[in-house]
């Protein structure tokens, strides 16, 4: 299978999985599966009725439309954690897939930016000033700084800083990932069925480029989120490593205009969101990561 195939095959997977629908397969009861879920989604703390309600919409609604349903119901869940459930009883033997339904189309208002390749060079001495001022931040009344560090740049995707052209080192196997998260339309996705979701962006952990953004109703610089984002996510990866805390699973950064939550990604990546002050922070939380655990997906193939 040659290489846009296989770019195909991933895209198309990632589509579909959300809009499939599930039934009960015909040798498990319904007093068995409703319980059976409430022990599956424990953590979610559903009701009894929830799960009624949800065994009511299989061999109906696709895994989108029963989202829907529950976060109308306050439960914050996520359409990748739905699937993750009913794929899981499926692979148990309670649920079966039974058909796909058409994705509806997603007319979200957002700004998308992505790089693009380019054999253009720079040297060195072409290479426009950076600013090496460092960020301030106050954290309980004390002011601190964290320096921001100059990245060496070479060659491969073609950027802009204060109008002046540069060009910087993105491998070309990530650059073809990258293409398939944004083929795959994998954050319009959140956009549209997350309202506080205001900005979300895949930068490289070098902090030297926004790999891809995309924007609603918010104006941000690319440059300088990336490089105050990736140096938080330094700081605070070698804190956990420094206290044997495992591993991080996010960084959220509370403002009075709203929240910016951040993670590692593979191959050297970093994704960073920012959802307005009203969201209720536990559907933050699952939306960020399941987008998160969607673009891990594809970049760790």
């Amino acid at each position: 299978m040659s290489a846009s195939e296989t770019s195909i095959v991933t895209r198309k997977k990632h589509e579909q999985r959300t809009h499939q629908v599930y039934d009960s397969s015909p040798w498990v009861s319904r007093d068995e599966l409703i319980d059976r879920i409430l022990k599956t989604v424990r953590r979610l703390r559903i009701l009894p009725s929830d799960a009624e309600e949800l065994v009511g919409m299989l061999g109906k609604s696709s895994v989108d439309e029963i989202t829907k349903k529950m976060r109308d119901k306050g439960i914050p869940i996520s359409s990748y954690d739905m699937w993750s459930i009913l794929e899981r009883l499926r692979a148990e033997g309670y649920l079966r897939v039974i058909t796909t339904k058409p994705p509806e189309a997603i007319t979200v208002a957002v700004e998308t930016k992505v790089m693009t390749p380019t054999i253009e060079t720079v040297t060195p001495r072409e290479r426009p000033p950076l600013e090496s001022a460092p960020i301030s931040l106050e954290i309980e009344g004390k002011s601190i700084e964290i320096p921001v560090p100059e990245v060496p740049i070479t060659a491969g995707v073609h950027a802009e800083i204060a109008g002046a052209a540069f060009v910087a080192l993105v491998p070309q196997e990530l650059q073809e990932k990258i293409n398939i998260v944004k083929e795959s339309r994998i954050l319009e996705r959140y956009f549209a069925i997350n309202e506080y979701l205001k900005a979300a962006a895949v930068l490289s952990r070098e902090g030297n480029v926004t790999l891809l953004s995309m924007y609603r109703d918010i104006a941000l610089a690319d440059v300088e989120i990336a490089a105050a984002s990736t140096v938080i996510v330094k700081h605070a990866l070698h804190v956990v490593s420094s206290m044997a805390l495992e591993q991080l699973k996010e960084i959220i950064i509370n403002s009075d205009l709203g929240y910016l939550v951040l993670s590692e990604l593979p191959r050297e990546t970093v994704i960073v969101a920012i959802f307005s002050a009203e969201v209720p922070v536990g559907l933050m939380i699952r939306d960020f990561m399941s987008m998160r655990n969607e673009i891990v997906e594809i970049l760790s193939t």
